[in-house]
């Protein structure tokens, strides 16, 4: 239950049925969802940035004159990721839950995007809880790795997944206004002009002549 609630997946299939257990489970939503999402959101850059590297070094063996990483390049491997993160799921869950591939499928999509209908909900059938550890343990798995890897094509297509910061060629993004502005000639530049005007001018701006 702490890691579909951590990870906004909400089947209500479990939930807290006293009082004190309700505040807590709110109180423990209040801190434990930024973490979550700051979590995924440092280990998203951080595959991001491995992906680049491994394309890199594979265009270098592969012999490319170019070897820079672009966008197209990140957003092309994310989104196979996904697709073959979510097909291994299904294949996996169609086999231990009965379900068909593509309800299997729908179920993946839905947990790790995080929407939670609770339609379908792995681990109910025949006491798996109590009676399958290893099953139980690949679901914990599954759903934090699954969760890693849509959170960083998500950040990837979004805001860039940090490639920017990185160096060695590729793509990169740029604040075009901070890097062209000038604090210290900004500044001179309004003392400057205050400077040049004259208590004459003052005057006439406050006090015009009839």
């Amino acid at each position: 239950m702490e890691s579909i609630g951590g990870g906004e997946g909400g089947y209500g299939h479990a939930a807290p049925g006293t009082d004190a257990g309700k505040a807590f489970c709110m109180f423990y939503a209040v801190l434990g969802i930024p973490l979550t999402l700051v979590m995924f959101q440092s280990l998203g850059e951080r595959m991001n940035t491995f992906v680049k590297y491994l394309l890199k070094r594979i265009k270098k063996c592969c012999g490319m004159s170019r070897t820079d990483v672009s966008m197209e390049n990140m957003v092309t491997v994310g989104f196979f990721s996904c697709i073959g993160t979510l097909c291994v799921g299904a294949a996996a869950f169609s086999h231990y839950e009965d379900w068909s591939f593509f309800q299997s499928y729908y179920y993946c999509f839905i947990t790790l995007t995080t929407i939670g209908f609770g339609d379908f909900v792995a681990l109910q059938k025949n006491r798996a809880l109590q009676k399958k550890p290893l099953y139980v343990a690949f679901s914990f798995m599954y759903i934090l790795v699954g969760l890693t890897v849509i959170g960083a094509f998500l950040n990837l297509v979004a805001g860039g997944g940090g490639l920017g910061r990185m160096g060695g060629g590729g793509f990169s993004q740029q604040n075009s206004f901070s890097s062209q502005l000038n604090p210290n000639q900004y500044f001179h530049s309004v003392s400057y002009r205050i400077e040049e005007i004259s208590p004459s001018t003052l005057k006439n701006s406050f006090f015009p002549s009839p």
